[in-house]
């Protein structure tokens, strides 16, 4: 997920299975492939650390053993807001600020507010959607909505502008079918929001 840092370990054994000692265990990388989306550094004794630095983004990383050429391997990344299971606590502000302006057209209270941050930041984020399209509050909201208003309003919340004629031919038959969380989620995990919340 864009942001997200993992640390790698390698296990490396011989053809007898017997592992490597750890402090044998250097490792060399190529990151020239990946340097626009991904930050790696080495932890010695076989780990790496592995930042992504996009909202989105495709690389392969190679990494060896200097002093052992047969241990080579080559990892695909790809960084995708789709990734996402879980916000630090300044994104989920931003991401239920988002939703309230989106869904309820208008400014969180401070109860509401606390209890949303604390739901996206727990990686509940689906739940929260889901609660708030169900809300007594939305279906007041929707009175007298047509499909194209209700995008456009979710457009002016999430990405802070007007639906384009391909957000249009991609969220609206999904509104008129009623299946709000589904275009809000897709918008809040587009890498156009995800942009937002690096800022």
């Amino acid at each position: 997920a864009p942001r997200q840092r993992l640390e790698l370990e390698v296990d490396a054994r011989d053809q007898y299975g017997r592992q490597f000692p750890p402090e044998n265990m250097a490792l060399g990388f190529d990151d020239y492939r990946c340097r626009s989306i991904l930050n790696v550094e080495d932890r010695g004794e076989g780990r790496l650390r592995v930042e992504a630095t996009a909202a989105e983004g495709r690389c392969t990383l190679d990494i060896w053993m200097p002093n052992n050429l047969n241990f080579r391997w080559q990892l695909d990344v790809e960084i995708s807001a789709g990734a996402r299971s879980s916000y630090e606590r300044a994104e989920a502000e931003i991401v239920a600020n988002a939703l309230y302006a989106a869904i309820l057209d208008r400014q969180a209270d401070a109860g509401g507010f606390s209890g949303a941050v604390a739901e996206i930041q727990s990686g509940n984020l689906d739940a929260q959607i889901d609660a708030m399209t169900r809300s007594s509050e939305f279906q007041q909201v929707l009175a007298g909505m047509a499909a194209e208003q209700v995008l456009e309003q979710f457009y002016r919340g999430i990405l802070d502008r007007q639906a384009d004629s391909a957000g249009v031919r991609l969220y609206l038959s999904e509104i008129q079918r009623r299946q709000y969380a589904s275009v809000l989620r897709k918008l809040i995990l587009s890498p156009e929001f995800e942009r937002r919340l690096q800022r």
